[in-house]
């Protein structure tokens, strides 16, 4: 890292100063429920930015101009080597950052709110089949109770669409006390999405539910004498761990002989399978992206290459013999 962005900050007896309002931001963020791996990629973001605002002998916000939030992005991107999509990231934190302090009259205005945006590519993705996905659940040994688990577990994550994080933010419903979240009896699905938003989606597939039915039923031999609200628990009564996650549908997905397979792939799966029906708004749902534009970017050559194949197949034009060509 160069010496510009490793700078550490010196700290001002203002109660103002860049790298107290940093930890101030990240603590209202954590109090209103953020993932920790959020706040640790927002702490991360910010670090450097203090960093390079010290080393100008920027010490307070009041003092940071718009010209030092874009040669703060110059700096990652040309310094650091950063990507495009890398340095927008982090320009979105330190946003979302000011427009806190902003709000708290800590500054006058959202001075990162002005800075030039940067224009990156969106990869395209394009998921497995959803006949390969149903291999990789066939493949699932469910005459154990772990693997029932497994089963109902991975069958949700590809039925709903659902990140690592949203998966295990799952609580156990509890019609006193309903969580908030968790797979409801009429099928609603709420769940902590990225940033830490609270949001909904509906899975649909009766599977679905008779999987999730039949891990009910065994999930109390995994709980300890500390209950756990958590609807996917470890063999010690835990909530079930990112890493676990992974590792077990790395375990499976080899059984089913398709070692790449990984939990994002079944996401892309299902959105990819729902937009190529045509059908934006329910893949949008699914994705629960802020914005259709971002559903239809990452997703739209999926569909269109599909829609095109289904206009050939099924709509061809001229394919009859009495449209041979004739002779001028």
């Amino acid at each position: 890292m160069s010496d510009v962005l490793s700078f550490t900050p010196r700290t001002p007896r203002a109660a103002d100063n860049v790298p107290t309002a940093c930890l101030r931001y990240l603590e209202h963020k954590r109090s209103h429920g953020v993932a920790q791996a959020t706040i640790t990629a927002y702490g991360s973001d910010l670090q450097l930015f203090a960093g390079f605002l010290a080393a100008a002998d920027i010490l307070t916000l009041q003092q940071v101009r718009v010209q030092d939030v874009e040669d703060f992005i110059a700096a990652l991107i040309d310094g650091e080597g950063n990507s495009p999509r890398t340095a927008a990231r982090r320009l979105a934190t330190v946003k979302g950052f000011f427009k806190w302090a902003a709000k708290r009259n800590l500054v006058a205005h959202n001075v990162a709110d002005q800075a030039e945006p940067l224009r990156f590519h969106i990869p395209k993705v394009v998921g497995p089949s959803v006949d390969a996905v149903q291999r990789f659940l066939a493949a699932i040994d469910t005459s154990t109770r772990l693997g029932v688990r497994d089963r109902a577990m991975f069958q949700l994550m590809a039925d709903t669409a659902l990140r690592v994080g949203g998966l295990q933010s799952l609580d156990l419903h509890d019609p006193d006390q309903v969580p908030l979240c968790g797979v409801r009896p009429n099928g609603i699905v709420s769940y902590q999405s990225k940033g830490g938003k609270i949001k909904e989606t509906v899975y649909t597939a009766d599977a679905t539910a008779r999987w999730l039915a039949r891990w009910i039923e065994v999930r109390p031999l995994f709980q300890s004498r500390r209950p756990c609200p958590a609807l996917f628990l470890t063999e010690r009564g835990t909530r079930v761990s990112r890493q676990s996650i992974q590792a077990r549908i790395k375990l499976w997905a080899s059984a089913a002989g398709m070692p790449a397979l990984h939990c994002h792939l079944l996401r892309h799966s299902r959105i990819g399978d729902a937009i190529e029906r045509g059908d934006l708004h329910l893949a949008h749902l699914l994705a629960g992206h802020e914005n259709k534009s971002t559903t239809a970017d990452m997703y739209g050559a999926q569909a269109a290459s599909k829609l095109r194949n289904r206009l050939r197949r099924e709509a061809p034009f001229g394919d009859s013999a009495e449209d041979e060509p004739c002779a001028l």
